[in-house]
C-alpha cells in the first residue's frame, strides 16, 4: 500500500430490510465476494488505479457489519459506488484527508486493533472463521502452512467466544522454515511460566558453575 500512487477509503453498509439478520448478511457478502466483485466492477470502468485492496470488518452496536475498504484510487463518483455496491450504504473519504499512503495505512490497521465495539452476541455464538480483515490475492506475503501430525484428527469447533475466553491462557507453538510454517504444539501458561523458570534456572547454573559454585534448586537439592 505504501507504494500506490493514491488511496482512497471507502464504507459499505448493508440494508437490514434486505437480510434477516446481521449473520445472514455477513455470510452473504462474504459468499458471494461482494466487495471483491465490487471492486472489479469498478476497476472494468476504470475507476481504480490498481486491483489492490484492504477490507477491514467492523459492527455497529446493534450487531450489524460494515466494512472500510482501502482501494488504489484518486477518485471515484458517489453515484458509481452506489450502483457497484446496491446492497447497502456508501461513504467516499476525500483522497486530501490522507497526506500519504502511510497515512491510509495506519487509518486501516487502527480499525483491525480497535475494539471500541466488542464483537455482537452472534459472533461470539459462531464457530465459524469470521476474518476482521481481508485483502486483494498477493497484497500481503501468505506463508505456506506444512501439514502436521493431527492436523487430519477431528477436532471439536468452538465458538469464538470459547476461544476469545481462552485469550492468554496458553500459547501456540510454531516451527517456520523459509517461506513455510508448521505447528508444533500448544502450552498452557503455566507451562510456559516453568519452562521460562527452569531456563532461567539452568542459565543461573551455569554461569555459577563456570565461576567454581554450586547451584540449589528451590527444595534444596543440588
Amino acid at each position: 500500500m505504501r507504494k500506490w500512487s493514491s488511496v482512497l477509503m471507502l464504507t459499505l453498509t448493508v440494508d437490514p430490510a434486505a437480510f434477516g439478520n446481521p449473520e445472514d448478511a455477513w455470510r452473504y457478502v462474504g459468499r458471494k465476494r461482494a466487495i471483491a466483485v465490487m471492486l472489479q466492477t469498478l476497476k472494468r470502468q476504470g475507476k481504480l488505479v490498481g486491483p489492490e485492496w484492504f477490507s477491514a470488518l467492523e459492527f455497529h452496536r446493534s450487531g450489524w457489519p460494515h466494512w472500510h475498504v482501502a482501494t488504489h484510487a484518486s477518485f471515484i463518483a458517489k453515484i458509481d459506488l452506489d450502483r457497484a455496491w446496491s446492497l447497502g450504504h456508501t461513504w467516499v473519504s476525500r483522497t486530501r484527508e490522507f497526506t500519504t499512503p502511510d497515512h491510509a495505512v495506519h487509518y486501516v490497521t487502527k480499525y483491525v486493533a480497535k475494539a471500541h465495539v466488542g464483537p455482537p452476541g452472534w459472533v461470539l455464538a459462531s464457530t465459524s472463521k469470521i476474518h476482521k480483515f481481508s485483502t486483494s490475492r498477493g497484497l500481503l506475503p501468505r506463508p505456506k502452512r506444512e501439514r502436521s501430525e493431527g492436523d487430519g484428527a477431528t477436532r471439536k469447533r468452538r465458538t469464538i467466544g470459547a476461544r476469545l475466553a481462552d485469550c492468554g491462557q496458553s500459547v501456540n507453538v510454531f516451527e517456520v522454515r523459509g517461506d513455510s510454517w508448521s505447528f508444533v504444539h500448544n502450552l498452557s501458561k503455566e507451562k510456559v511460566a516453568q519452562k521460562i523458570a527452569f531456563d532461567g534456572w539452568k542459565q543461573a547454573a551455569t554461569l555459577d558453575k563456570s565461576h567454581g559454585g554450586t547451584v540449589r534448586s528451590q527444595d534444596g537439592t543440588t
